[in-house]
């Protein structure tokens, strides 16, 4: 929800679009992962 500063807080559509690049690269950087590494979740 927004902040309802100006009158009734509204609901807010969010994507995960962006979140899943940033866990992507994030992952990819912190645990040094390649194209060819197989791992199991």
């Amino acid at each position: 929800y927004t902040s309802g500063t100006t009158g009734k807080p509204k609901g807010v559509v969010h994507t995960t679009g962006g979140y899943l690049t940033q866990a992507y690269a994030t992952t990819k950087a912190v645990f040094d992962l390649k194209d060819d590494d197989v791992y199991w979740c």
